[in-house]
């Protein structure tokens, strides 16, 4: 449910990469991770000995009393230890100190927020200021202008109804069969589109459906996420099957002067109203959102920073950009799996007429064995007819750090 800031005391952090992709180096104090992201470091171990703590800390708050607001104490922990040094023991550990960090400001990559106030000394850095350390290839290459936008509006409820998550007012419901393997046993009317109207019944289990958004071959698709709305408070975390996307900006919410916190949605979106007073969940979904003005503009170039999973501001909103090169059925969800499960998810159906229907051998309820030739000879009257073969992505089930310790203390 939290995101994580890493630090290591006494000592910076230069990053190289995010989410395996080579970036310019940037030394920075912290990290900030939300679920799935990684991120690639080098360390220089210029201490000369010791032991520190290597610290992963939540951004919880007691909220009592502040700024600066003392953050909650759930935070995992590992030691850093110098060869030549005692190591410690267990009963030594609070022997280890917590060091401060000495810095002004420090510095924290990926920051939720778009500045946290002044008093906790930290500078901001989001990773849409990250650049690629290698250009992206022109094949993989989106265009700079979309051929097609699609606005999302992430929202949750967790009043005195039930709680819901919701993409664009809609709560996805996983298909009744594969699609891959039985796309046609599935109840054509089960499908939604991210863009449709929702019939609004009565009770929580309205809007339901396998929600899904259309994108034909090799075209530029531009998502514009938002978390807007009534509830807004929560930060989430992004993850997209079959692609990486390009991270073309950042947008935060508003934020009090006095004390930092949250005070509304970012001005650059609004929620359309289509003049029907509907009822608490409109206001909370905001299931229609655009940007308040066209003279926002985006720069995409082939060194714009490249990941498969990246945040969404609470009250704000992340661009990004991708080349619709990869056939196939493309789960995108939230990374939390609360969140997901209630409905904050979709499927990316992209380029149905290229995908390649299994071997009817694989339609079965046995032990599937094929070696390649067989599963390629199987297929092969289709590929001469304009079909290509998919490929699919792994799935990473938690945030991971990449060390490299340059160990060369004297």
């Amino acid at each position: 449910m939290y995101g994580f800031r890493f630090s290591i005391d006494n000592h910076k952090l230069t990053v190289i990469a995010t989410d395996g992709y080579l970036v310019n180096p940037l030394e920075v104090d912290y990290i900030a991770l939300e679920g799935g992201e990684r991120y690639d470091f080098l360390l220089e171990a210029n201490q000369g000995g010791g032991n520190y703590w290597i610290k992963a800390e939540t951004f919880e708050i007691d909220g009592t009393s502040g700024p600066p607001f003392k953050f909650i104490d759930h935070k995992a922990e590992a030691i850093l230890h110098y060869s030549g040094t005692d190591v410690p023991k267990p009963t030594e550990f609070a022997n280890i100190l917590n060091s401060p960090r000495q810095c002004s400001p420090c510095k924290m990559l990926d920051c939720p927020y778009g500045e946290l106030h002044p008093s906790y000394n930290i500078e901001c850095i989001g990773d849409d200021k990250l650049r690629l350390f290698a250009p992206t290839p022109a094949s993989e290459m989106p265009e700079e202008e979309p051929d097609i936008t699609y606005f999302i509006n992430m929202a949750g409820y967790a009043g005195p109804l039930k709680p819901v998550s919701s993409l664009n007012e809609k709560h996805f419901s996983f298909p009744q069969f594969p699609l891959t393997t039985y796309y046609d046993k599935n109840d054509e009317g089960s499908f939604c589109d991210i863009n449709s109207e929702c019939e609004l019944g009565e009770g929580e289990g309205r809007c339901r459906c396998t929600t899904v958004m259309d994108v034909g071959s090799n075209v530029t698709v531009r998502l514009v996420i938002s978390a807007i709305g009534e509830e807004r408070k929560a930060i989430h975390s992004l993850h997209i099957h079959g692609h990486s996307v390009h991270l073309l900006k950042y947008g935060y919410g508003q934020y009090s002067s006095e004390n930092g916190s949250l005070l509304g949605s970012s001005r650059d979106l609004t929620c359309r109203d289509d003049g029907n007073d509907r009822d608490i969940f409109d206001k909370i979904r905001c299931p229609n959102p655009s940007f308040r003005s066209t003279n926002i503009s985006f720069t995409l170039d082939k060194f714009t920073v490249r990941k498969d999973t990246f945040i969404l501001p609470a009250g704000g909103y992340v661009v990004v950009q991708f080349r619709s090169n990869n056939p196939g059925y493309w789960f995108f969800k939230c990374y939390v799996e609360l969140y997901y499960r209630q409905g904050m998810s979709m499927i990316i159906r992209e380029a149905v007429d290229q995908i390649i229907a299994p071997p009817e051998e694989m339609k079965t309820c046995n032990s599937f064995i094929m070696d390649v030739n067989d599963f390629m000879t199987a297929i092969e009257d289709k590929r001469g007819s304009g079909y290509s073969v998919a490929t699919s992505t792994s799935l990473l089930l938690f945030s991971n750090v990449v060390i490299t310790f340059l160990l060369d203390p004297f």
